[in-house]
């Protein structure tokens, strides 16, 4: 369910206000009548799903451009990029060291 709401939220096509997606958040985690630790454990498996998303569509993104040569996609890399260095500030560094070391170099 939450790799379903991340790639609604996080749609590349749609950029919504990151206040718009923590309120969307908001309602689905209540709508679902979650306990505390429900709660917790659906938004921070939210959160990774936000980031195999974002790898997902910023692979497709430099793929589609370099090497199919389909330079429009090449528009949304900036997003995709901005969009990864965000949600790895936002997550445990400890639980992906590699990823944000190699983040925090761009």
């Amino acid at each position: 369910m939450q790799y379903d709401l991340a790639s609604l939220l996080m749609d590349p096509y749609v950029s919504l206000e990151d206040e718009v997606k923590e309120a969307l958040l908001a309602y689905t985690a209540a709508k679902l009548n979650l306990n505390p630790i429900q709660k917790t454990a659906f938004i921070r498996n939210y959160r990774f799903c936000c980031l195999t998303r974002n790898l997902q569509f910023l692979g497709a993104f430099a793929y589609l451009t370099r090497v199919k040569h389909k330079i429009n996609f090449e528009q949304y890399i900036p997003f995709a990029v901005n969009s990864l260095k965000n949600l790895v500030g936002d997550l445990n560094a400890d639980k992906i060291p590699k990823l944000s070391k190699l983040v925090h170099l761009m």
